[in-house]
């Protein structure tokens, strides 16, 4: 009797999480035709004036409703600027990013957060940001699915982006997973590493010897110490702390 009232729960939990979710994706689909609406408005409105003073124009309103915290508005004037043809880079790309995210659109949030990697570059103040950013999107979108591998979910979603910047993506999951210890985790960046066209760095292997050892994969971990150590000798940064992990492991 029991489960079947667990199953019984279990299924009306379901079918509630399910009508929420396209009561959601109605809100948002009446948001965004309004928001369509009200943009070829305004365009029309606004053709009268010089391109240069639309553009100002709008990104001074878009800094402005930022400021406010008023993102539904600064993705007005950010789609305004698309109609204009006006192209969005540096800072106001990655802000831009930011507002679909407070908005609940994680989708353009994470393509907008990529588009700002691959246009700014290592180079770009907000690179590490954006890159952070698309991890955590990509973790809630990955529970809210269901699926169970979270590196192929994770690499499905990247495969737009070069092997550079997806080696430095996951080198920013890598060492948000080191120190919070979540070894599991560290492991798995380690692996979408590997399969890149990329070679791990000396603190790559120790990192990912030390992980495997603790998450009691000691044949492995054992392994990838003396890969470590015979790469990087007496000169690198993690070599006592490798020879410390061999003589408590092996």
């Amino acid at each position: 009797v029991k489960q079947i009232l667990a199953e019984y729960l279990a299924e009306i939990e379901a079918r509630e999480a399910e009508i929420a979710r396209r009561e959601e994706a109605a809100r948002r689909l009446a948001e965004s035709q309004a928001l369509e609406q009200r943009v070829e408005a305004q365009y029309q409105k606004d053709l009268a004036l010089p391109a240069d003073l639309r553009r100002d124009k709008y990104l001074v309103s878009i800094n402005r409703h930022l400021r406010l915290e008023e993102y539904l508005d600064a993705a007005f004037f950010y789609a305004l600027l698309d109609r204009n043809g006006e192209a969005v880079s540096g800072d106001a790309l990655f802000f831009r990013g930011e507002t679909y995210t407070k908005l609940g659109m994680s989708d353009k949030a994470m393509e907008t957060f990529h588009e700002y990697a691959v246009k700014e570059g290592a180079s770009g103040p907000y690179y590490v940001q954006a890159l952070q950013e698309s991890l955590r999107l990509t973790r809630t979108q990955h529970e809210e699915s269901g699926a169970s591998d979270l590196g192929a979910f994770i690499a499905a979603g990247d495969r737009s982006l070069d092997d550079l910047i997806r080696a430095d993506k996951y080198t920013v999951g890598l060492s948000a997973a080191i120190q919070s210890g979540s070894y599991r985790d560290a492991v798995m960046f380690l692996r979408l590493i590997e399969e890149l066209d990329v070679v791990l760095d000396g603190s790559q292997q120790f990192y990912y010897a030390q992980s495997l050892l603790n998450l009691g994969e000691r044949e492995q971990g054992i392994q990838k110490l003396y890969a470590y150590l015979n790469s990087e000798g007496s000169a690198g940064q993690h070599y006592a702390c490798a020879l410390e992990l061999l003589a408590e492991f092996e």
